[in-house]
């Protein structure tokens, strides 16, 4: 994940935690969320369950950057 992030910050597609977060959810990553969230750890597809673990993985992956 931090790899394809980094490409779309350097080409400016992503310039804060919100477009990143906007990005996730035009990937194939948030169609495998609601179909198989188990494997990803979620408790649930709720709107609310969804939008949480997009943003640890925003969070996670920016601590990765930035490292």
């Amino acid at each position: 994940m931090s790899d394809m992030m980094n490409v779309e910050i350097a080409i400016k597609n992503i310039e804060n935690c919100n477009d990143a977060i906007d990005w996730l959810t035009w990937s194939f990553y948030y169609r495998r969320l609601s179909a198989n969230p188990n494997y990803y750890g979620l408790q649930g597809v709720t709107n609310a369950k969804i939008s949480d673990h997009l943003s640890e993985v925003v969070e996670a992956t920016v601590d990765v950057l930035e490292q």
